[in-house]
């Protein structure tokens, strides 16, 4: 059974199946289970995230920074519909690409484990994080149609930002942490640091920590 976390934006969710795992339709962030085995849609047989080359990504001074919040009181607009994904169902060092493509996101750089350094520790009830593989430090997913919300929870060894993309990869907003948040090293900054960007016609995120390695969970997007 998918469980749904609250939120303190949260109203009381209206339950409704769906193939995979359970929708929650009222709430803010309902959590999907990856379909490791499910037909792709033709019109997305032709294309990778390769179309777009993590190396040509513009300029990240382009966009303004958005502020984070390490309180986790912001709110999210009650009129997106939230999709929150279960890591969970994923196996040890799993590579993950295409499990997620039913509810419309692929990602590249990506795979699923429990977190063995303790300095990059899981939430209470959490067991897999994903970390950026083979290439360290950054994770990038692809969204099959745009977004107004991104989110997740990220432990870093060094400042990270995460930064969207539109269809013709315009850099188009950012936001960032701006120093490490490893657990046990003092830092201000909490492990598992929430992150949210929002901006309009979001195709594309990645996020990145600079010469460092980061651990990314509870990963969500709205519409």
């Amino acid at each position: 059974m998918v469980e749904k976390r609250s939120r303190q934006f949260e109203p009381p969710p209206k339950q409704t199946q769906t193939q995979g795992g359970k929708h929650f339709a009222d709430a803010p962030f309902a959590k999907k289970t990856s379909a490791k085995k499910t037909s792709e849609n033709k019109m997305f047989a032709n294309k990778t995230l390769a179309d777009v080359p993590f190396a040509e990504a513009p300029d990240f001074d382009a966009a303004p920074f958005q502020r984070i919040s390490t309180t986790g009181a912001e709110l999210v607009s009650p009129t997106l519909s939230c999709v929150e994904i279960d890591l969970e169902t994923l196996g040890r060092f799993e590579v993950v690409e295409q499990q997620f493509r039913q509810w419309g996101v692929v990602f590249a750089n990506a795979i699923a484990l429990p977190p063995s350094n303790p300095a990059f520790p899981t939430r209470a009830g959490s067991i897999n994080a994903l970390i950026g593989s083979p290439k360290s430090g950054w994770i990038e997913a692809k969204f099959d149609k745009p977004v107004r919300l991104v989110k997740g929870r990220i432990t870093s060894s060094r400042r990270m930002t995460l930064v969207a993309f539109d269809q013709q990869n315009h850099l188009i907003a950012q936001t960032e942490i701006p120093q490490s948040n490893l657990a046990g090293s003092g830092s201000p900054i909490p492990p598992n640091t929430e992150i949210k960007l929002q901006a309009n016609n979001i195709h594309r995120i990645i996020f990145q920590s600079f010469d460092g390695q980061l651990t990314l969970s509870e990963f969500g997007f709205g519409f």
